[in-house]
């Protein structure tokens, strides 16, 4: 039985080129502002100029923060959750698996817009004696990190082996 998996955040590949691009267009919408001389044209250069920058600034935090990766151990009847952004520890916690009723894989809550447009993300959750309800497995900083559906099965079929 294997004791130990890593799993990785869901994580598009596009976000460098997203930032890129979305800093790039804003400076040229910026520079279309600057020359325009319709008063209309002027509010929804600088609308779209703003609106690209903080996209781009948004991206950027997303490429800064990195790849969550968790690797899930199990020691005796506990299951050990480390979470590493480059190799660095950043959050370990300790679930006792008595505690855990049921498990699921459930959609992420919808608490972005990003979730309005990609329903593919999935989450593991579980029922928990203690809190008496249904917890988020995955959680660091108050943030449920995103999994893909493969990935949340296989993290529910090594908490049931």
């Amino acid at each position: 039985m294997n004791k130990q998996i890593v799993i990785q955040e869901k994580y598009s590949q596009f976000w460098p080129a997203i930032a890129l691009i979305s800093l790039l267009v804003s400076i040229i919408l910026f520079i279309g502002y600057l020359y325009s001389n319709n008063v209309l044209l002027e509010g929804y250069l600088q609308l779209s100029a703003y609106g690209f920058f903080a996209l781009g600034i948004l991206s950027l935090f997303k490429v800064r923060e990195g790849q969550i990766h968790m690797t899930f151990k199990r020691l005796d009847h506990t299951l050990k959750i480390v979470y590493r952004i480059r190799d660095e520890i950043i959050q370990e916690h300790e679930i006792n698996m008595k505690d855990i009723n049921d498990l699921s894989i459930s959609p992420m809550p919808n608490k972005s817009l990003y979730n309005d447009l990609v329903r593919s993300d999935k989450c593991v959750t579980y029922k928990s004696k203690k809190a008496g309800g249904w917890v988020y497995l995955t959680e660091w900083n108050g943030k449920i990190i995103p999994l893909s559906p493969e990935n949340a099965r296989s993290v529910v079929s090594f908490m049931k082996a």
